[in-house]
């Protein structure tokens, strides 16, 4: 687990992410996709933990135990994505990105999700996404 790795940036941490992975997830590729977007995100200021699951509703959990976030990233599927943006019970819910590395990604290629990590942690560390045409 990478907590906080703040060395590789000079400047003031302007968020603190959470990312939540299936290491299961896209055959295994999830936790390479994981830290090259990891990586991006400490190059933009932001100190990042990641978090892998062990079981179904790992996601969930991890989610509803994180405190004092900026936001969370899931890394995975659509069930993963499911879990993670269930796991609120409050009304001031950081925000949830994602990394789509699962078999279909619905959810990622229907909100038109960039796939390059450079440009996914652009979209993370900013919050802002503009949804490109059809």
């Amino acid at each position: 687990m990478d907590r906080w790795p703040e060395r590789d940036y000079n400047g003031p941490v302007r968020k603190r992410i959470r990312i939540i992975s299936n290491p299961a997830s896209g055959r295994g590729r999830s936790g390479r996709r994981a830290r090259e977007v990891m990586l991006r995100l400490v190059e933009r200021g932001c100190a990042v933990e990641v978090v892998e699951t062990r079981a179904p509703g790992d996601a969930r959990r991890i989610a509803f135990e994180a405190r004092s976030v900026d936001a969370l990233v899931a890394v995975g599927g659509d069930g993963t994505i499911n879990e993670v943006a269930n796991g609120f019970s409050s009304p001031a819910a950081p925000p949830v990105g994602i990394i789509p590395c699962g078999t279909a990604n619905v959810l990622a290629k229907e909100i038109r999700l960039p796939r390059r990590p450079a440009d996914l942690a652009d979209v993370i560390a900013s919050g802002v996404k503009t949804i490109g045409p059809p």
